[in-house]
C-alpha cells in the first residue's frame, strides 16, 4: 500500500447490539465517498467485519470549532451534499431503536424504571411523528457529533457512518 496512511475498523462481536452493521457502514461511507465527502475505501473485508478507509490529515472538531465564524456554513454545505445521496441501505427508525435498547437492557437485567422511565416513555409517545414513513426522507448519518467532522484546511470532511441509514432528515440534526 505505500507510504499511504489507513485507518482499519474492526468490528466488535457486540457491535450489532449498537445497532453497528458493518456491510451497511461500507455502503454508507462508500456512497459518501462517491458523494466527495467522505474519504476513500479501501477495501472491505464482511467475513473479517473490517473495513479499510483513507486516513484523512485534519483537525478533528471540538463544540468550540463549530462556533467559529463561518464553520457552521461549512458544516452546512456538506450537510446538503450528502442529504442528497440517495443510495443508502436500511431505514433508520428511531422507535425501533428505542424500543431495540429498551429490550437489551431489560434482558441484561438493568432496571429502566427509576431514571429512565420518563424520558423512554416521552419518545415512545412520539413515536408516530417520528416514524417512516418520513416527510423528508435522506441520507441520514446519524452521529453527527463533532469529532466525526474533520477539517483539512480546505474543506471539511465526514467520517465514521456505522450508524448511517435512510432516515428523517430532521431527526438527525437532534444528536
Amino acid at each position: 500500500m505505500g507510504a499511504d496512511t489507513y485507518v482499519l475498523r474492526i468490528g466488535a462481536h457486540n457491535a450489532p447490539i449498537h445497532g453497528i452493521n458493518r456491510s451497511a457502514e461500507f455502503h454508507c461511507a462508500l456512497a459518501a465517498y462517491k458523494a466527495g465527502i467522505s474519504p476513500e475505501i479501501i477495501g472491505f473485508f464482511s467475513e473479517e467485519d473490517v473495513l479499510v478507509t483513507r486516513y484523512i490529515e485534519g483537525k478533528p472538531l471540538s463544540a468550540k470549532d463549530i462556533r467559529q465564524p463561518g464553520m457552521l456554513q461549512r458544516i452546512v454545505k456538506l450537510m446538503k451534499r450528502y442529504h442528497s445521496i440517495q443510495n443508502f441501505p436500511p431505514v433508520f427508525c428511531v422507535c425501533n431503536a428505542i424500543n431495540s435498547y429498551v429490550q437489551q437492557a431489560s434482558g441484561l437485567g438493568i432496571d429502566l424504571s427509576r431514571d429512565y422511565k420518563k424520558p423512554v416513555e416521552f419518545l415512545k409517545s412520539r413515536c408516530e411523528y417520528l416514524a417512516p414513513p418520513f416527510n423528508l426522507q435522506g441520507a441520514c448519518h446519524n452521529d453527527l457529533v463533532p469529532s466525526n467532522f474533520i477539517d483539512d484546511g480546505e474543506r471539511i470532511w465526514l467520517i465514521d457512518w456505522e450508524y448511517s441509514r435512510m432516515g428523517d432528515i430532521f431527526l438527525i440534526w437532534q444528536t
